[in-house]
């Protein structure tokens, strides 16, 4: 099956790393593969994970820019390879397109926060969890909608082997207060320090837009010797790394799914996630993770005391998180399952 993914972009992040699990599983599976990155936005390296038969199409589109060229060259692109699927993945990528005769539209919503504007061109629409599909049904209940789970690479994780006391806490994410919420866990440490004789460190993984606000909240709760500030990182990095810490937090204000979570869990680490849709659809309702009040920093801060009072249960919590995680969000079963909505 000849198959066509595009991005806007590809840089670290959530979709860049799911994008090449399942491009690299595709092949393997005899699917021929082409990527096309819309914007100038590319992390060269990150494209080199790709296997090599996979075809990686740079239309080099400036951000922002309202030249028409971008779009003849991607229309010419597919013309030119004639896919059986483009997999889109943001909706609203699909105004680049003309809609050719037998080829079929396809788009991942990857949040629960979206605009509905593009729908009508899609043929099909994947919600990468229940509670996504919710949402969607909520604006468009006449829609067909496919849930399939992001999956990962369980080969490539370093899990944990040795648990101790919470001290080492990591968090990872774009560094973007509305979405994220990393604020949250910077005032749930200051109130644990006013407190209490714990002394938790953190360590943000991610950039974005709210970096020097996280940094000046910070300096001002006088935090620097609690929160570090570690950057991007690539996904090799956070997949040998994770199990250095004692502890993944997650203190997302809305979530579709989670896709570090997962990861976190596969990597024995023991999470601590906001009730929000997503991650209570991935930790079955809190079961396989410690939930606490979304937009609360004292009941993130009671949660944190709770676990480090309670390390032999959190051992044996991870074992059953990643038996439960390793059953469900596989990157072979994300792709037979979406191979299987491709020939719907």
């Amino acid at each position: 099956m000849k198959i066509i993914h595009v991005v806007w972009a590809f840089q670290n992040g959530g979709i860049e790393t799911m994008l090449i699990n399942i491009a690299n599983e595709q092949i393997r599976r005899g699917d021929k593969v082409s990527v096309f990155i819309i914007n100038d936005l590319v992390d060269h390296n990150l494209v080199k994970s790709f296997n090599s038969e996979i075809k990686v199409f740079k239309i080099r589109r400036k951000e922002g820019s309202r030249s028409i060229f971008p779009i003849i060259k991607a229309n010419f692109l597919v013309l030119s390879n004639y896919p059986k699927v483009i997999h889109f993945h943001f909706l609203n990528l699909a105004k680049y397109f003309i809609k050719y005769p037998k080829i079929k539209f396809i788009s991942t919503v990857h949040t629960t926060n979206f605009s509905d504007r593009y729908f009508k061109k899609y043929d099909e629409i994947i919600a990468i969890s229940k509670a996504v599909k919710e949402v969607l049904l909520k604006l468009k209940p006449d829609m067909k909608i496919e849930v399939c789970y992001n999956g990962i690479n369980f080969n490539r994780l370093v899990k944990k082997e040795n648990f101790y006391s919470i001290k080492k806490i990591i968090c990872v994410g774009r560094l973007a207060d509305v979405h994220k919420g990393q604020s949250i866990i910077i005032n749930a440490i200051n109130i644990l320090n006013q407190k209490t004789d714990l002394n938790f460190i953190v360590s943000f993984v991610g950039d974005g837009p709210d970096k020097l606000k996280f940094q000046e909240l910070t300096k001002k709760l006088k935090l620097e010797n609690n929160i570090k500030f570690l950057g991007n990182k690539s996904n090799e990095w956070v997949l040998n790394n994770l199990c250095e810490y004692d502890l993944f937090v997650q203190a997302s204000r809305f979530e579709g799914f989670g896709l570090t979570v997962v990861e976190a869990m596969a990597a024995k680490v023991p999470v601590l996630l906001t009730n929000v849709e997503g991650h209570l659809e991935i930790s079955d309702n809190g079961k396989y993770a410690t939930l606490f009040k979304s937009e609360d920093p004292k009941d993130l801060a009671i949660k944190l005391i709770k676990l480090s009072n309670e390390l032999e249960k959190l051992e044996k919590r991870v074992e059953t998180s990643y038996n439960y995680v390793l059953d469900k969000f596989t990157t072979e079963a994300q792709v037979q399952r979406l191979n299987g909505i491709y020939n719907l």
